[in-house]
C-alpha cells in the first residue's frame, strides 16, 4: 500500500523534530529562563528584578471546588427555619389580636354583624 502525501509530510516533520531534539542538550527551567533573560538584555528591554516564576500573571490561584459542608448546611437551614418560623408566628399573633379585638367590640355592642333595616 502506498502512503498518502499528507502522511509523508507528517512523517518528515516528525523526523526533523526528533533530529532537532536529539541534537540539543536537555535543559532545565532555570537554563531556559536565563537564556530568555539574556536575549531580552541583548534586545535592550528593561528587566524587572522578579524572576519569571514569581511574576504576577504567571499563576492564578483558583478556588478549589469542595463538596457540601454538612455542618454549614445544617446551621444555615436552622437559622432560616427559625427566622421564617418567627415571622410566621408574628403574622398569626397579629391575626389573633385582630380577631380578639373584633369579638371584644362585638360583646361591648360597639359593632354588630346584623344589618340594620332603614
Amino acid at each position: 500500500m502506498g502512503r498518502s502525501l499528507s502522511s509523508c509530510r507528517i512523517g518528515t516533520a516528525a523526523a526533523e523534530l526528533a533530529a532537532v531534539l536529539a541534537s540539543s542538550p536537555l535543559m532545565d527551567d532555570d537554563d531556559v529562563i536565563e537564556e530568555e533573560e539574556e536575549e531580552e538584555e541583548k534586545r535592550g528591554k528593561f528587566l524587572l528584578p522578579v524572576s519569571k516564576r514569581s511574576m504576577a500573571g504567571g499563576r492564578v490561584a483558583h478556588v478549589t471546588l469542595k463538596g457540601p459542608s454538612v455542618v454549614k448546611e445544617i446551621c444555615i437551614g436552622l437559622t432560616l427555619g427559625l427566622v421564617c418560623g418567627g415571622f410566621w408566628k408574628m403574622h398569626h399573633w397579629n391575626e389573633q389580636r385582630k380577631t380578639r379585638a373584633f369579638y371584644d367590640m362585638l360583646e361591648k355592642g360597639e359593632i354588630s354583624v346584623v344589618v340594620e333595616d332603614e
